[in-house]
This record gives structure tokens, C-alpha cells and sequence, in this order.
């Protein structure tokens, strides 16, 4: 992994806006926009971005390199509204699950939108890493393996 690096997205700050001015922003999503505005702070928040050398791919196919995004996800209506996305990732081996990009997403309304992006557990965070490396590779091989013989069109 290389060239980690927090973009704000300001497509999606531009679409909030949009919704505000059009009356269609839900009040704690209004809130928001006006104190970011007041410090600062991207109203359309953040997401990472960085390149990765594939070393091995467990399942679909990737090239030699890719460039994904890391989308800084927050959950505003449990009442947290910090945010999830790291200032540094270390340069070192990953696990990563990606995604297909999703044009529902709020990467989705940035200049990075057609990038693959890290897959994202909204209880556990982004699917990046294991203490072990190996030992997380042989886990997730012999899961693909049990799904495809639960699911053979898989």
C-alpha cells in the first residue's frame, strides 16, 4: 500500500448543499452542514485514497496495481458522528475485501467514484488486515471454499 491520502469530497459536499437549498435535507444533516461550513471542515466529509500491489487474489481478479478509496462512514442516527476514517494506514501486508463502486455511495458522487473501495463492516469498520496474515489467507480460502459448495453458481 502507497500514496495513502484524505480526500474531501467536495461532489457530495455540493449535493448536500443541493438538498438544503431544496428543502429536502433531514434537520440533523442541515445542522451539520452549517457547523462544518463554520469550521472548516468539508461538509461532504472525507474519504481515503491510496494505491495497492496485489500480491494475491482470493477470489475475482485484479491487476499487478490498483487505486481504491476508503469511504469515512458515519452514523448519524445512532447519535456518533465522528469520524472512522484513519489519518495514516501503515505501509505494510493487507487482507482487503473491495467492492464494486457504488453510485449510491458518497465516494459515489466523487471524482473517484468508478475506483473499487475497501468493503466496510458498519459495526466493525473496514475489512483491512489480520494479526495474522497467513493464518487470515488460509481462513478466507477455505471460506470461499464452503460457500462454493453451498452455492456452486457462486
Amino acid at each position: 500500500m502507497k500514496n495513502y491520502r484524505v480526500v474531501p469530497n467536495d461532489a457530495f459536499s455540493e449535493q448536500i448543499r443541493k438538498s438544503i437549498e431544496g428543502g429536502t435535507a433531514p434537520e440533523w444533516q442541515r445542522k451539520r452542514y452549517f457547523e462544518d461550513i463554520a469550521s472548516g471542515t468539508s461538509p461532504g466529509g472525507y474519504y481515503g485514497r491510496f494505491e495497492i500491489a496485489v500480491d494475491k487474489v482470493l477470489k475475482g481478479r485484479a491487476g499487478k496495481t490498483l487505486s481504491v478509496t476508503l469511504a469515512d462512514w458515519i452514523i448519524p442516527h445512532v447519535g456518533d458522528d465522528s469520524s472512522r476514517l484513519p489519518k495514516h494506514l501503515a505501509s505494510k501486508r493487507y487482507v482487503i475485501a473491495l467492492n464494486m463502486p457504488d453510485a449510491g455511495s458518497a465516494i459515489g458522487h466523487s471524482a473517484d467514484a468508478q475506483l473499487l473501495t475497501v468493503h466496510m463492516n458498519y459495526c466493525l469498520g473496514p475489512f483491512m488486515g489480520h494479526p495474522d496474515f497467513e493464518a487470515a489467507i488460509e481462513n478466507y480460502q477455505q471460506w470461499l471454499r464452503e460457500q462454493g459448495r453451498k452455492h456452486p453458481s457462486h
